[in-house]
């Protein structure tokens, strides 16, 4: 990664990490999920797509991949392209890339300038062994004129080192 865009995608990177575990509906004062049993479900009936979104990440990054495909399964808009890109990373990150691959195709289908998903379906292709789909995803990206955006950089270290994140 060159010196400039790490400058520029360490602090958003740290800044979507730490807001993302601060929105965990699942984690109330003083709980411990071990300990906890029977506590009771959150309500999550009031949050919208983008609080789910929000929460579901923060939960994929502590790895409760089914706690945060509940969430995103719960979305008011199962067609929001946030909620489609998060369902497939959440199911990438848990080993069902095959799966992955079809809400992330969906969100490209809705939108084909959504790097977002661009970025993270080169990642699932990468972690199939398909590096020259990666690569067209690369490729796709910078031709809509993100080149210095985190979706291209991720996305192109990933190749770099032939692994996806």
């Amino acid at each position: 990664m060159r010196p400039r865009a790490a400058i520029l995608v360490l602090p958003l990177w740290l800044a979507m990490a730490g807001a993302a575990v601060a929105v965990d509906p699942f984690d109330e004062p003083g709980s411990d999920d071990a300990a906890c049993g029977d506590c009771p479900a959150p309500d999550t009936a009031a949050m919208t797509d983008s609080d789910r979104v929000d929460a579901a990440r923060g939960l994929a990054l502590e790895e409760r991949y089914d706690a945060a495909l509940a969430l995103l399964q719960g979305a008011e808009d199962p067609e929001n392209l946030r909620v489609l890109n998060y369902t497939g990373y959440v199911l990438r990150k848990s080993g069902r890339a095959e799966e992955a691959l079809a809400y992330y195709r969906r969100a490209i289908e809705i939108d084909p300038g959504y790097i977002d998903a661009r970025s993270y379906l080169g990642q699932a292709l990468l972690d199939m062994g398909d590096a020259a789909g990666a690569e067209e995803q690369l490729i796709e990206i910078r031709r809509r004129g993100a080149r210095d955006s985190y979706a291209y950089v991720a996305l192109k270290q990933a190749i770099r080192e032939k692994s996806g994140y």
